[in-house]
């Protein structure tokens, strides 16, 4: 069970999988913001584009994202400042602003109609001393280019420490703007395939076609963008240089006095705030946070409640129209790896790692990778690029969050042996029996039983009680409660599990 964002109802009638083979000068696998964003480009540029995607046009991040269109991004230009340096700090600036034009530019010039309207972004302390960090992310962003400015009084109706604001950013609705760039590739030629999941991308020689398979047929290909939140493809190794994070929302109706800012805090408790429309026309309130690593926590229901907990609290909100939940991939030198690498096949690109910011990071990662293929990268390309080491003082912390996956590998293996339990209602369970791990669940007054090990590596799955998901703690592949794939790495549904013998007594 996914819960629906209030975007995900406006979603277009769904395309045909893919019925016949296929030969195209680009496959683009994924129709988030990044493959459809990549794939208008290159249609419009005369190239045959197939855009293939495992579910639904909006299924990832993007259908369940805050959609906010902001170049200030918490602290981020102090962080890259620190790690990168300024020209670095620099280039990732130049691509989120050429990425906000790029959508601007749909909604004037193409008229896509996604409620695009403009705000100003607000990052925010919660007390004085996190507002050393605030001043040097006005200092960096300021560096960089960006008109940020620190401000003493904000549009929130509570009392914060201080903030830096950045006029003149947006909000909108990221469904309706993905049936809009889906509209556009597809009347500049471009083909698309929901339902249908690829599952590998081979090639035969160094100068051949790329043959992209499915789960039925296969499509053949001169260039492969893989737009898929994490790369299916294990060779990057990218599922090793980032962490896999779930985020979650509350839609509350919007009290007096709500801000017309899209805000977020600079520290704990992370709260991020943004207003929208609803269905009938009332103004909501989205209330985000609550960020924690996939599968590393138990009691996700309890993520919900500490956004409606805080609501309540501070903005005298009790009332939940909605809520759903988010993934999203975090580079630990703080940049999105996008492009090719000496790891993959050559004409094969992926992007990936844009740390919840990726309404302009995918923007500007399907930019670049359109860019590429037309051999016409943008100035900033290289600080995306994919085949980077990163800096030398991130080092301990990709190794220290390896071993903390290879702990949990070799740990979670330690299962006692036990009759198959009969979990209660939305409760999920991992047993042993004899060699096996079995994932027993309860949903919907159904329940199944799959395997308990990840297809990607191995991991040994946790019970997702409030999406009613099986998640993976080492790379953040999920699966439903009858084992199908939900989100990768991964590419195979779990193995169903025989039913349990009946009592010997």
């Amino acid at each position: 069970m996914t819960r629906p964002s209030l975007w995900i109802d406006g979603r277009r009638p769904a395309t045909a999988a893919l019925a016949e083979r296929l030969s195209v000068d680009v496959a683009v696998i994924g129709a988030g913001i990044t493959g459809l964003t990549a794939a208008v480009q290159l249609a419009r540029a005369g190239c045959r584009v197939a855009v293939l995607e495992n579910r639904r046009l909006a299924s990832g991040a993007t259908g369940f994202t805050t959609a906010k269109i902001s170049l200030l991004q918490g602290a981020r230009y102090r962080q890259l400042q620190r790690d990168h340096g300024p020209a670095v700090t620099e280039g990732y600036a130049a691509a989120n602003t050429d990425a906000a034009d790029w959508i601007r530019q749909r909604v004037r010039s193409d008229g896509v109609n996604c409620g695009h309207e403009h705000r100003t972004a607000l990052t925010w302390a919660h007390d004085r001393t996190s507002m050393a960090q605030l001043e040097e992310e006005v200092e960096a962003a300021q560096a960089a280019g960006v008109d940020a400015r620190l401000v003493t009084e904000t549009d929130l109706p509570f009392p914060v420490a201080g903030g830096v604001q950045l006029a003149d950013q947006a909000q909108f609705d990221p469904v309706a703007y993905l049936n809009g760039l889906a509209g556009l590739a597809e009347a500049a030629g471009a083909m698309l395939h929901e339902h249908t999941r690829v599952k590998a991308v081979q090639t035969a020689s160094r100068s051949g076609p790329l043959r992209v398979l499915t789960d039925t047929l296969e499509v053949s290909a001169d260039h492969v963008l893989v737009c898929t939140g994490v790369p299916f493809m294990d060779r990057g190794l990218f599922f090793a240089r980032m962490e896999p994070v779930r985020s979650y929302l509350i839609a509350v109706p919007a009290p007096r006095g709500a801000p017309r800012s899209m805000s977020i805090s600079v520290d704990e408790p992370v709260r991020s705030l943004r207003t929208t429309p609803g269905a009938d026309g009332e103004e909501l309130l989205l209330v985000g946070g609550s960020s924690h690593t996939v599968g590393r926590r138990a009691d996700t229901e309890g993520a919900y409640q500490a956004l409606e907990d805080w609501t309540a609290e501070v903005l005298g909100v009790a009332e939940v129209r909605a809520t759903w939940s988010t993934q999203d991939y975090v580079p630990q030198d703080g940049l999105p790896y996008v492009g090719s690498t000496w790891s993959l096949p050559d004409r094969v690109r992926v992007a990936t790692g844009f740390a919840k910011w990726g309404m302009t990071n995918g923007t500007a990662a399907g930019c670049l990778l359109a860019a590429d293929v037309l051999g016409r990268p943008p100035a900033w390309a290289e600080v995306f690029a994919a085949g980077r080491l990163g800096p030398a003082r991130k080092l301990g912390r990709v190794i220290k969050l390896n071993a903390e996956v290879g702990g949990r590998l070799v740990k979670d293996q330690f299962v006692r042996p036990g009759p198959r339990p009969e979990p209660a209602e939305g409760q999920g369970e991992v047993v042993r029996e004899g060699l096996h791990l079995t994932a027993v669940s309860r949903s919907e007054g159904a329940t199944c039983a799959v395997s308990a090990i990840c297809p990607h590596l191995g991991g040994v799955l946790s019970w997702n009680p409030a999406e009613r998901s099986w998640d993976c703690p080492l790379h953040g592949s999920r699966f439903d409660a009858r084992g199908a794939l939900l989100q990768g790495p991964a590419v195979d549904d779990l193995a169903l599990r025989p039913p349990a013998p009946p009592d010997a007594g």
